[in-house]
Parts: C-alpha cells; sequence; structure tokens
C-alpha cells in the first residue's frame, strides 16, 4: 500500500503537486479533503436575502426587508433569484451538486443583471457557483468564480473584513485542490491573521482555516505544521456546538489522515470513525460527504491489510456516489479505483482491471484525459497487466501516466515515484536490472526530499534500489541500502504499540519480504570469498536480520513477559495484563463496526450498530485509564514492551558454558543456520534446499505421526514413521555441526516458521543398521507396522537420545528465561492441575489444534457434546502422586475443572504459587465447535454460560492469570505449539502463558495417547520432583527414553517406541529451571 494515497479523500490517487508551477488549463490535482467542508461564506436564507437589498449585517428576518415600489419587474427578478439561490444552497447541503448546477448559475445572471458586477450580493452568488463547481471537480471554472467573489469584498468590505478572510479560505481551497500549494498557503495565512484578529482565536472560522492550513501542509509532506495546525482546528471547532459539527468532521477526517500517513493506525482509526459517526447524524447515510468518511475508513482498513473490510466500505461508498452522483462523476472514478485496488492486492485481477477501465473511461469524460487521476488509473491498470505478465501493455500505460504527471505535477513531485517504482518492477521483470535501479534511484530522491528521512515508503524504496543492485551481483552497494532500510522499519515499530497482536503483525508482515531478501544479500555475502571479519560482519548481520523477520507475535509476548519482569511490581503486571485484554477487545469491537459501516442503510440494525458504538466508547475509556494509569506507576514500561533484535554477543552472554543455541531461517533457496556457543566464534551454515522442498519434508514426517483406526474396531493404532526422511533432515540440520556440540547437555533450538511443527527429538542422527533398513522398507510399502516393527524403533539413532532438547520462539526469549525473578519468602505448591471435565461424548481422543483468532461465545451443546477423557485424571493423578501432593486438594477434576475454579484460584493468588501447572483436556480451534473463536482449553460446561464462566478457558482468559512463581504450564491437550501456518512461532494460547508469567511450556504438538502420556509424565516428574536438581529439559529427555527403554522390552507396549507416543511434547523457553 502506498500511503501517499492519503494525500487525497475518497480518491486514493496519490497525485497532488508540490509547489507553485505554471499548469496546464487541463491539469488538476485529486480532490482534497478541503473539498468536504461545507461553504461557511453561505449562511440563512433570511441574512442572505437581507444582504441583497443593502441591510446592514446580521440575520434579520425576511419580514424586516422592503423592495422598491417604482421598480416591480427589478423586485420580481430579485426575488426569483432569492429563490433560485435558496434552492441551490439546498441541494448543495444535500449533495445533490447537478441538480444544483443551473439554479446557482441562473441565480448569478440575475443579480448581475439587476444588481451589478460589484455587488456583494452578487458575490455571496459567485461563492456559492463556484463551491459547486469545485465540488464536481470543476476547479478551472471554480477558481475564477470565487476569484472575483474575492475582489467584489476585497473593494466593498476592504482587505482586513472577515467577509474577505471568508473569500480568501474559500479560493485558497480551489488553488490547493488545483495543486498550487504556495499560493493556497500564503491566502490562508493571510485569512488566519484577519480572522484571528476580527473574530478572535477560538472563533470557529478560525478552526476552519488551520484546518485548511492542515491540509495544505500535509499534501507539501510537512506533517509535523500538518498535525498541529489540525490538532487546533479539532480542539477549536469541538467547543463550537452541533451547527458546525460538519466542520469538525472534516478537520478530524484531516487529522486521522495525517496520523494514517505516518503510519499511526492506531491513534488514525477511532479519529476517522468519529468523523464518519459526525457526517452520518449530521447528513445521513446515503451523502457523497458520508461516502468520503466511508472510503477513508476503508483506505485505513486497506493499509492495516484488513482487505475485505476495506473492499466492503469501498462498495457501500460506491453504492452512494452512484446513486447520489450520477454513475458519470469523477468522484464515483475514484470509489471504482479504490475499489479496484483492493481486489488487486487480494488477486482478483479480472475484476480489479474491469473497475479501472471503468474509472478511467469516466475520468476521462468528466476532468479530461490529461488529469493527474487519470494518471492514476492508468498506473493501476499497469500494474494489474504487470501482475498478468503483460510487460508491453504496462509499460505503455505507465509511460503514458507519466508524461500526464510530469506535464501537470512537473517531474519532482513524490507521486512520480509510483510511477517510476513500477517501470522499475517492469525493467526488473525483464532482466534490465540496470535500468531497474535508475528508476529506483530517482525515486529514493523523490521520496526523501518529500518525506523525510524515515518514512516507511522511503524504506520501500530503498529496499527496491537494493535489490537491483543486488540482481546486478552489486553485493557491496546493495548491502547499505538495504541496512538503511531495515533501521527505518525497525523504528516504525512503536508507532502502534496500542494495536492488540494480531493487527501489528498484518501490520509487520508488509515489510517481511524487504527484511528477507536482504537476508539472501547477507547469507551471500557470508558465503563469498574474502577476509574473515568481513564474512563474520555479514554472518553476524544475517543473525540480527532474520531474528526480525520470523515471528512478529512471540516476539512482542516476550517483550511484554520481559518488560514485567524487569519492572517486578504486581500492580504493574496487572495493569498490564488489563492493557492487553482491553487492547483485543477494542480490536474486535474495531473490526464489527467496520464491518457494520460497510452495509448499506438499509442492511444494517441501528440498534446493534448503537450497541457497539457504545462497548466501544466503554473500553476506550477504561483503556485510556488503565495506560494512563500504567505510565503514571511504570513509566519505562511502554519502552521495555518493544521487542528488539538480540546480537550475538549478547546471546553468548546468556547461554550456560555447557549449552548451544541453533537457530534456522528457511528462505526460497536455502535454510540459513548458526550455531552459537559461548567463548567460541559463530559457527554458520546453509542448506541447499528450497523452502517449498523443506515444508514437504516436515510435512511428510508429521503425516506419519498420525496414527488410524484399526479396520476390526475404534482404536487407533500409529502408522509406518518415515525414518529416512527424519534421517534426511537430522543431515540437513544438524549434519554441518554437529561435531561441534561436543560436551553439550542443553541444546536450544530456535527454528522458524516452516520447522517449527517438526518434532526435532524425533529426528534420526545415523540412517544405517539392519532395523533403519527395515523400517525405512515398512515406510515406503505402506505396510501398518506389527509389535516386533514398533519396539524396533526404540533402536534406532534417535536426537533426543543424544540431548536434551529446548525450543525458543526467538532469541530474544533468551532475556526472559535468563531473568532472575525475585521469588520472595512467600510459599509455593507443587502443582495444581486441572483435567477430565464433565463431558457428553462417548470418544476419547484429545481434540483440535491452536489457532490465534478472538472473541468468543459458544453453543453449550457443542461443549458438552465433546469426548470424554478419562485419560487425563490418570494422567493427573500419576504427576500428583510422583510429586508428593494430594490429589484431592491439588488436582481439580470433574466439575471442578471448571473456569469459575481457575478464576477464583487466580484471584485469590494460589494459582500463581503453583511451581507446575498442568491442563490435560481438550484443545479447541477457532470454529470446532459452534461459537468458537479464539484457541481454547476446554472445561466443565457450565449449567448456564455466562461471562465468568463459559467452559472454556481461552486465550483471552489466560492473559489474564497471575503467575509470578510458576516454572512450567504443561498444555496435554492437542497441537498446542500452534502448527496452524500462521507464521508466528507458537499458538496464542501458549504466547499467553508466556505472557501471564510462567517461565517455560510443556505443549503437546499433536493429540496425545492417553496411557503414553501418563507414563511419559510419571517418568519425567520422578526426576523432576522431590527436591532433584535435574532440569526439566533433562527429565523430559529422561522421560522420553524411558519410554523407549519400556518398549523394546514389553511387547504390550511395543507402540511406545513410536515417535507417536515418545515425542508429542517439546518444551518451550527454560529448560534448566531447578525444581525448587
Amino acid at each position: 500500500m502506498d500511503p501517499l494515497r492519503w494525500t487525497s479523500d475518497g480518491r486514493g490517487a496519490g497525485v497532488t503537486v508540490a509547489g507553485d508551477k505554471k499548469r496546464d488549463p487541463a491539469c488538476s490535482s485529486s480532490r482534497s479533503e478541503g473539498m468536504i467542508t461545507y461553504p461557511t461564506v453561505l449562511t440563512s436564507a433570511a441574512f442572505l436575502f437581507a444582504v441583497l437589498l443593502g441591510a446592514c449585517s446580521g440575520a434579520p428576518n425576511k419580514q424586516s426587508v422592503s423592495l422598491p415600489l417604482n421598480d416591480q419587474g427589478r423586485a420580481v427578478q430579485l426575488q426569483k433569484g432569492i429563490a433560485l439561490h435558496e434552492q441551490a444552497q439546498s441541494l448543495f447541503d444535500q449533495g445533490r451538486y447537478a441538480e444544483a448546477l443551473d439554479p446557482a448559475k441562473e441565480t448569478v445572471a440575475i443579480r448581475e443583471r439587476t444588481l451589478g458586477p460589484t455587488h456583494e450580493d452578487l458575490a455571496s452568488s459567485l461563492t456559492l457557483l463556484g463551491l459547486i463547481h469545485h465540488q464536481r471537480t470543476e476547479l478551472a471554472l471554480a477558481k475564477p468564480l470565487l476569484e472575483r467573489a474575492l475582489a467584489i469584498h476585497e473593494s466593498i468590505s476592504g482587505p482586513t473584513d472577515p467577509k474577505t478572510a471568508e473569500s480568501l479560505t474559500n479560493l485558497a481551497r480551489v488553488l490547493y485542490a488545483d495543486g498550487e500549494f504556495t499560493r493556497a498557503s500564503q491566502l490562508l495565512d493571510r485569512s488566519l491573521q484577519l480572522r484571528d484578529r476580527a473574530l478572535g482565536k477560538s472563533h470557529p472560522d478560525v478552526g476552519v482555516t488551520l484546518m485548511h492550513l492542515g491540509i495544505v501542509r500535509r499534501v507539501m509532506r510537512n506533517f509535523s505544521a500538518a498535525g498541529a495546525a489540525a490538532d487546533q482546528a479539532v480542539a477549536i471547532l469541538q467547543t463550537a456546538g452541533t451547527a458546525r459539527r460538519t466542520d469538525l468532521a472534516t478537520a478530524l477526517s484531516v487529522k486521522g489522515s495525517i496520523l494514517a500517513l505516518t503510519g499511526n493506525y492506531e491513534a488514525a482509526r477511532p479519529i476517522l470513525q468519529e468523523s464518519l459517526q459526525l457526517r452520518e447524524q449530521a447528513l445521513g447515510l446515503d451523502h457523497p460527504h458520508t461516502a468520503r468518511s466511508v472510503t477513508q475508513l476503508g483506505m485505513l482498513e486497506e493499509k492495516m491489510g484488513n482487505y475485505q473490510s476495506a473492499k466492503r466500505l469501498f462498495e457501500r461508498a460506491l453504492l452512494v456516489n452512484e446513486t447520489r452522483l450520477g454513475r458519470k462523476n469523477a468522484e464515483v472514478a475514484g470509489s471504482l479505483n479504490e475499489l479496484g485496488q483492493v481486489e488487486r492486492f487480494i488477486g482478483d485481477l479480472p475484476s480489479a482491471k474491469a473497475h479501472f477501465e471503468q474509472a478511467l473511461t469516466i475520468q476521462e469524460e468528466t476532468i479530461g484525459a490529461n488529469h493527474p487521476l487519470v494518471a492514476y488509473t492508468l498506473k493501476q491498470l499497469a500494474e494489474v497487466a504487470r501482475q498478468q505478465q503483460d510487460v508491453g501493455t504496462s509499460r505503455t500505460l505507465l509511460q503514458r501516466a507519466m508524461l500526464i504527471q510530469e506535464k501537470c505535477t512537473g517531474s519532482s513531485h513524490p507521486s512520480v515515484a509510483d510511477t517510476l517504482t513500477s517501470l522499475g518492477y517492469l525493467y526488473g521483470m525483464t532482466n534490465e536490472f540496470s535500468t531497474a535501479a535508475a528508476q529506483f534511484e530517482r525515486a529514493v530522491r523523490l521520496r526523501e526530499a518529500a518525506l523525510g528521512p524515515s518514512h516507511r515508503d522511503l524504506a520501500t524504496s530503498l529496499l527496491d534500489l537494493a535489490r537491483a543492485k543486488h540482481a546486478q551481483g552489486e553485493l557491496v552497494a546493495a548491502r547499505p541500502l538495504y541496512e538503511r532500510a531495515r533501521r527505518i522499519i525497525q523504528s516504525q515499530q512503536g508507532l502502534n504499540p496500542g494495536l492488540d497482536d494480531e493487527a501489528l503483525g498484518r501490520v509487520w508482515k508488509q515489510d517481511l519480504k524487504g527484511l528477507q531478501d536482504y537476508a539472501l544479500l547477507l547469507a551471500a555475502l557470508a558465503s563469498t570469498p574474502g577476509s574473515n571479519a568481513d564474512r563474520q560482519s555479514a554472518i553476524a548481520d544475517g543473525f540480527a536480520v532474520s531474528q526480525l523477520a520470523r515471528g512478529w507475535l512471540m516476539q512482542a509476548a516476550v517483550a511484554r513477559a520481559v518488560a514485567q519482569q524487569a519492572v517486578n511490581n504486581t500492580s504493574v503486571v496487572a495493569l498490564a495484563k488489563r492493557q492487553e485484554v482491553l487492547r483485543r477487545k477494542r480490536q474486535e469491537l474495531w473490526t464489527r463496526l467496520s464491518d457494520s459501516y460497510g452495509f448499506a442503510d438499509g442492511k444494517r440494525s441501528p440498534t446493534d450498530l448503537d450497541t457497539v458504538k457504545h462497548a466501544l466508547d466503554d473500553v476506550q475509556q477504561e483503556l485510556d485509564r488503565t495506560s494512563s494509569e500504567l505510565r503514571t506507576v511504570a513509566p519505562r514500561y511502554a519502552e521495555l514492551v518493544q521487542p528488539e533484535t538480540v546480537d550475538i554477543p549478547q546471546v553468548q552472554r546468556l547461554l550456560q558454558p555447557s549449552e548451544a543455541l541453533i537457530t534456522f531461517y528457511s528462505l526460497a533457496d536455502r535454510l540459513q543456520i548458526w550455531l552459537v556457543r559461548p567463548g567460541q566464534e559463530v559457527r554458520y551454515h546453509e542448506a541447499a534446499i528450497s523452502q517449498a522442498e523443506l515444508l514437504s519434508l516436515v510435512q511428510r514426517i508429521r503425516a506419519s505421526l498420525l496414527p488410524q483406526a484399526r479396520a476390526d474396531s475404534a482404536d487407533l493404532v500409529p502408522v509406518a514413521f518415515d525414518v529416512a526422511t527424519a534421517a534426511r533432515l537430522y543431515q540437513l540440520l544438524f549434519g554441518a555441526i554437529a561435531h561441534q556440540l561436543h560436551g553439550v547437555d542443553n541444546l536450544i533450538i530456535v527454528p522458524d516458521e516452516v520447522l517449527l511443527p517438526l518434532p526435532f527429538a524425533a529426528l534420526i542422527t545415523e540412517g544405517t543398521g539392519q532395523a533403519f533398513t527395515d523400517l525405512a522398507q515398512l515406510y515406503s510399502q505402506q505396510r501398518v507396522p506389527v509389535p516386533r516393527d514398533l519396539s524396533a524403533y526404540a533402536s534406532l539413532s534417535w536426537l533426543a537420545k543424544g540431548y536434551p532438547l529446548t525450543v525458543l520462539p526467538s532469541t530474544s526469549a533468551l532475556k526472559l528465561i535468563r531473568h532472575e525473578r525475585t521469588r520472595g519468602d512467600s510459599p509455593t505448591e507443587p502443582l495444581l492441575g486441572f483435567g477430565d471435565p464433565v463431558l457428553g461424548g462417548q470418544g476419547r481422543q484429545r481434540g483440535g489444534s491452536m489457532v490465534a483468532t478472538r472473541g468468543m461465545r459458544v453453543a453449550l451443546d457443542s461443549l458438552q457434546a465433546l469426548d470424554q477423557l478419562p485419560g487425563t485424571r490418570e494422567e493427573l493423578l500419576a504427576i500428583a502422586e510422583v510429586l508428593g501432593v494430594n490429589a484431592e486438594t491439588n488436582l481439580f477434576l470433574d466439575r471442578r475443572a471448571s473456569e469459575s475454579e481457575v478464576r477464583q484460584l487466580n484471584e485469590s493468588g494460589r494459582l500463581g504459587r503453583a511451581r507446575v501447572i498442568a491442563f490435560a483436556t481438550h484443545g479447541l480451534l477457532a470454529g470446532e465447535v459452534h461459537g468458537l473463536t479464539q484457541p481454547a482449553l476446554v472445561l466443565t460446561p457450565p449449567t448456564v454460560v455466562s461471562e465468568e464462566n463459559d467452559g472454556l478457558l481461552s486465550m483471552e482468559d489466560v492473559l489474564q492469570l497471575k503467575l509470578p512463581k510458576t516454572d512450567l504450564v504443561i498444555l496435554s491437550a492437542c497441537n498446542t505449539a500452534g502448527d496452524n501456518g500462521s507464521g508466528e512461532s507458537l499458538s496464542g494460547l501458549a504466547r499467553a502463558f508466556f505472557f501471564a508469567g510462567a517461565k517455560g511450556l510443556l505443549v503437546s504438538q499433536w493429540s496425545v495417547d492417553d496411557e503414553a502420556t501418563k507414563t511419559l509424565m510419571t517418568e519425567m516428574f520422578r526426576r523432576y520432583g522431590n527436591g532433584s536438581p535435574i532440569a526439566p529439559t533433562k527429565a523430559l529427555q529422561a522421560g522420553m527414553l524411558a519410554l523407549l527403554t519400556q518398549a523394546a522390552k514389553d511387547p504390550k507396549h511395543a507402540y511406545f517406541a513410536h515417535p507417536y507416543a515418545w515425542a508429542p511434547f517439546m518444551l518451550v523457553g527454560d529448560g534448566l529451571v531447578p525444581r525448587r
């Protein structure tokens, strides 16, 4: 998305001109926000009538005016002029500009004929006619009319009269809409001085002038001054009452667009929504000005990656504009362009092309073939052609667009950078990289001059130029360009601190491709012969870039957890958790509100809309209070929660001598591998495998871990495991660095999104021997393993036999797990467990996998129909027995396994004193039961569902838990590790437990077997308990090996040797924290 498109309201053209120049009469830029305001020069009909007859200023009523009786013909004409003026004014106010045009023209003719060419009343009619042309984008017609009106006011009232100031403001609106920003700015400065002096600094008319100054400064890219002017305008107009609420709506729209232009989407949204609400209240849902606010909200949704919401909003705006303005109107063309753009983004190229072509036809008929808006539409059509691989057509369209832009706006305008960028992409498609680089280099210069050195659009152009240099083999020249872009991108992280994780993730992913390309360049430099210092520098920078590019959501969750530990204050932690919950609720309400605005008047419920608005107001007020209190008690918290990369020296300082950290990052054509050990030079290796092939190998492993039902019963049995792929993956991932792992007793793995679903413990270090050969053949022949085959799996060289394994979502998580918490002297408990909820189903499998969504209301009957889980009771009882805790007091089973019980334990503080918390139950994904739209753990359903107890411990519920002394949370459910293709490092549920304060998580990667899990947990906690100093990662390893040993000895449990049984869990977080 191109933020330049925010320079025009309802247009999205990004073609406004910067600076004055001699202009072609056919050239005028896109409609600006200033065209939305109502003409403050036009007041009541009574006032106009009085002025017409030379009465004193003010607003006397109609009856106080008398006409000269000696000229009845003239009196009739004047009366007719008044009636026509009132008619034109009324139609204008309703947004019916085409209908207003003829009576306005006739009024001017009558008044000029009866009153002469310099009468003040004629100036009022000229102003109305000029503003009608202005709204119709007929700027060449509007300008001379408003210039005449200004000249009349200056000659009659003098250059310092408020009426002159009003005329100056109206003329300035047309001038800046036509690209004459310098002259417009001068007129607005003069108007502001006059109004300040004559009316006072807090008068609403002063606010209107400030609002227009904000628009001019915005399109001239002086965002600081533009924001200050818009803030002043809003502050003044907010005190002006309902009579000026349409002006306030415009001022809010200007302010919101400036915030969006500068990337502050969180702040922009409520302001743009308020502007829309004001226009709906004052003008109705089907007014063209309301449609412009709908369009601006759609543009914000589009910038944030919410394409479907944006599409609905654009469709509504198009319907309003076509209905009220007619199909052959430039405003309709703007709506078609917006709709076409979002269709292009979602890949619907035929619809996008049709809408762009329709827009182009309308524009050429209404504003002429050489208008900058036409250039914008041509560029959009060129983008469609490029995506359809039609290079020739795309180039022709772009060249035509460039000619229009340079003729009308000049060759140095930032909108030219958009076209240069598109041309650069075309040259890149035909491998003309030198020519492409020239286009991108010019775009960089234009954007930096217009937007400054730290704008996101500049980062985009820097990345484009870097890619072109990279493609030419100019690696050294490309590197500083990539690095500068990376720093700009990273600096943008703090712009939207109040967005929830999901919204932040969508914004962040827009930059992911550039970071991946930078990683490719650094990989090439790391493999290029040269000095060791240069190579090590590329390796180190590549490590940092790969961390920045991997899953954003988990990094944000880890940063928040680190911040909470750093402030070490229970009240701060409680406020932070409340803030997070409120942000999620606000995002849900924002989404619902945008969806409602996307419906036309007859298709949405006003009651529902009001309910959402009131709920949003309540949540926002509470969020503001919570955030203010958090800033007061912990001023540094906001700074601490910003995710930051951890470089190699920092990682080395955080590792213990016997630890090693391996981080993986897959690119399109290779897998990058870094091995970091304290006191040693970092080892870097690349595996020659494409990301697609790597993903395919991981999926093959996963598929061979899922059991199938017996032919003669419903019991599940393991299928043949793909041992050959497991051995191949080990060689790809560890083969080149295995000799560097001598003496490691805790191997920390940081996978990327492709490798996260892989059970690393089940990789095979040596693909040799008769057992391996037989089991590989078993898989290739797709035979079901018999007990003898199953027991043979125990003899294989599993990676779990060599090392205790810990998984981290990011290297920044080391800060979290190695931060020493102050435990205090208050007592702790070994275990609290929840399982075997009361359910009505007859099966026994734990269902679902975790995905990240929000908001829920689950049907009670759907929840009650889930399978019973008696095996979870046995699992928890076994853990309790090993740890020596009283099952009656520390396990919550049957009806006690409820959400209300978890809440009470949390509120009393007992939950947070448990060193281990275990949840053995169903884990569900969104949509698995009716009404479920966020990940959740199933507890006993209540008789009656309430906000406090709906039978589910959702991600939102977990965020409110306080776990300051919890070393380990066990999620023995289903795929709580988050194999959802989201590109994030853990599911939303697991992230929430990190945020709640848990040091480590023991999470399942698939639906687990009851008996095997009971045995695994028993063996693990036999070692990780009773005062034993053994670390959880080693205890988990011992539990796995115990199952393998038992399988080799006991034919009844031969299936324990299959990875399905012994390898479903991975330890995420701190693998070394000892039992206390």
